[in-house]
């Protein structure tokens, strides 16, 4: 959905996103929109001073004194803002496995598991009897809101 507002720039998809194979398609929104305003410099301080993976940086913003053991690196790895987010939607928010289309039922995925393609649970199409992969308690909470909402429709 985002990707066809404009807020995905397809020619320089990260390498972050290559590492897990993620398709602009299965973001989720917040992420295409981090993506989106990372290019601006009120939203993202380095957006002009990265420069790749590296990035160099004039003598005022890194000094031997920013490192304990006084061994300042000529070149050192940046943050990504991009990487972080594929790192969140990979291990921290809940996926399920899509690699084998005659599979009926959702099964987990590994935390940040790359072996495997895997997708983000859908909020409104994911079936109650699936959330017992969450535990017992999600599974008997959602079932117990659905019939009681089932219940109060049918009382009026």
């Amino acid at each position: 959905e985002a990707s066809k507002l404009g807020l995905v720039d397809k020619e320089n998809f990260g390498q972050e996103c290559i590492t897990y194979g993620d398709d602009p398609s299965t973001m989720t929104n917040s992420r295409l929109f981090a993506r989106f305003m990372s290019k601006f410099h009120f939203y993202n301080p380095r957006a002009g001073i990265v420069t790749g993976s590296s990035i160099t940086t004039a003598p005022e913003t890194v000094t031997k004194e920013s490192f304990r053991d006084d061994k300042a690196p000529s070149s050192f790895s940046v943050p990504s803002l991009d990487a972080a987010w594929a790192h969140y939607e990979h291990v921290t928010l809940a996926r399920y496995y899509v690699d084998d289309p005659n599979e009926k039922t959702m099964v987990r995925a590994e935390a940040g598991d790359k072996k495997r393609k895997s997708e983000l649970y859908p909020i409104w199409r994911t079936p109650v009897k699936e959330l017992g992969d969450f535990g017992i308690s999600v599974r008997m909470y959602f079932s117990t809101l659905l019939v009681l909402a089932a219940f109060l429709c049918a009382a009026g």
